[in-house]
């Protein structure tokens, strides 16, 4: 009887289950502190794995009535809700204290989380392993001459006064069914596996994403595209391609913005090359440190276009929590994140991605009406 109890006692402790959990985690640690080269990741998993699981996502997410993102959530609170409500009754029938149970649903809850965390790696996370796309693309990325951000800045203003007034505000759905096109045709061009790109992007609740200084998000469980509710049309088409870059698997912000833009620009819809040729363009001329000069590049835009500048700046402002550690508590929960994915500068990241796409610019990789003529000298 003595060598039976310990015997007994080690099976009770450790339960098929929480063998199970403890693999997940074991693998979780294994991948942040020895994550595989990327040329592995790109071969194995954002040309592979990837590509299957997006697939099938989206395929669910197009013949839903509802959110997929909704309908996982509630799910996994739904288990775990139930879960909790058995094992409360269980322990007030035993005659049990409560600290116990809520011991219990603490370690719990964070069993459930290990599982979870490891299905985002498989589902999404796995992708910030990746190449860079300024590898894979072999981009110049030095920064803009001032003769290249001239020349750039004319040829945006083109686009933008060309496809102003035929850019119909009414049909955003149109305009992301075009991008969405344009991005799986892209990415097929440069030689990477097919993607299967959602027909829609959900929008939340007005102010859902714009209170924490975001516009949208791409959920990584499901990898679903959101973009807040409250945009006007021109920033929520900008924003929408932005998501769709991440569902096509570029995970770093920037690759995303860069895939948005190209996609935008290529898009066989006035409203959605309105809205990307006026996103690139305020991006740059914000970057002017010259005030006067900035003055110039806003009036040289059409009446339409400032007031879609100025009414998107009102809505983030409108909704935007100010409270200033707020803002910073958020700020370095997502740029903690983000480096422990592996992208080193953080949320910096978020502003490369005008870089990358004067880098694909310069390598003709832009819209065909968007094209560099001439490089200038170095500055």
């Amino acid at each position: 009887m003595t060598t039976e109890r310990p015997r007994a006692r080690w099976k009770e402790i450790w339960t098929p289950w929480r063998c199970f959990i403890g693999c997940l985690l074991l693998l979780e640690v294994a991948w942040l502190l020895f994550p595989p080269p990327g040329d592995l990741v790109e071969r194995w998993y954002s040309q592979g794995l990837f590509r299957m699981v997006g697939a099938v996502m989206v395929w669910h997410q197009d013949r839903l009535p509802v959110s997929l993102s909704s309908l996982l959530i509630a799910l996994v609170l739904g288990v775990v809700v139930l879960q909790g409500a058995v094992k409360f009754r269980r322990v007030r029938a035993q005659g049990e204290r409560v600290w116990q149970f809520v011991g219990w649903f603490v370690a719990h809850v964070v069993q459930w989380g290990i599982v979870l965390l490891f299905w985002m790696l498989l589902s999404w996370g796995a992708g910030y392993q990746r190449s860079p796309v300024e590898v894979r693309w072999s981009l110049d990325m030095a920064p803009p001459t001032v003769a290249e951000v001239g020349q750039l800045q004319s040829q945006l203003l083109a686009i933008i006064q060309e496809s102003a007034d035929q850019a119909s505000g009414e049909d955003t759905a149109g305009a992301i069914a075009a991008i969405s096109e344009a991005m799986e045709g892209l990415v097929i061009a440069r030689g990477e596996t097919p993607v299967h790109l959602p027909e829609q992007v959900r929008a939340s609740i007005p102010g859902a994403f714009l209170i924490s200084s975001t516009m949208g998000m791409c959920m990584p469980p499901v990898v679903e595209p959101w973009v807040d509710g409250a945009l006007d049309p021109a920033t929520f088409t900008r924003v929408a391609a932005h998501e769709l870059g991440h569902v096509a698997g570029y995970n770093r912000e920037s690759e995303a913005t860069l895939l948005g833009y190209l996609a935008g620009l290529n898009a066989e819809d006035d409203l959605a090359r309105y809205a990307t040729a006026l996103g690139i363009y305020l991006d740059l001329i914000r970057r002017e440190p010259d005030p006067e000069v900035y003055r110039l590049a806003w009036e040289a835009l059409p009446l339409r276009a400032r007031e879609d500048g100025a009414l998107s700046w009102e809505i983030q402002e409108r909704y935007r929590i100010k409270n200033r550690l707020y803002q910073r508590v958020g700020f370095h929960a997502y740029d903690t994140y983000l480096k422990s994915q592996g992208i080193k500068e953080g949320m910096v990241n978020y502003s490369m991605g005008l870089r990358l796409f004067v880098g694909a610019w310069r390598n003709g990789l832009t819209a065909p009406h968007l094209r560099p003529e001439t490089v200038g000298e170095s500055s």
